[in-house]
């Protein structure tokens, strides 16, 4: 049940922020770490084999989110410079 309201929120803010990057980057960090913290709590013999794989997936999807808007930031940055 807990988990069932906790994924509806994610989904549910997901669907209202989605005009923002930065914004979009946090939520799917959030769930993220709600996916990893049942991953965890999950009792099975292959569990920390998931976790790890999880964590690797979900920290490269985030540094490539952080590098993609670093960029944007740079690149709206010149063509305010340019546009002077």
């Amino acid at each position: 049940m807990i988990n069932s309201v906790f994924f509806f929120l994610i989904f549910f803010s997901l669907l209202i922020i989605i005009n923002n990057f930065i914004n979009l980057l946090i939520i799917l960090e959030n769930f993220n770490v709600l996916l990893l913290f049942y991953c965890l709590l999950n009792n099975n013999e292959n569990t920390g084999t998931v976790f790890l794989s999880l964590l690797t997936i979900m920290t490269l999807e985030i540094s490539f989110g952080l590098v993609v808007m670093s960029r944007m930031w740079v690149s709206s940055d010149l063509n305010y410079i340019v546009s002077l």
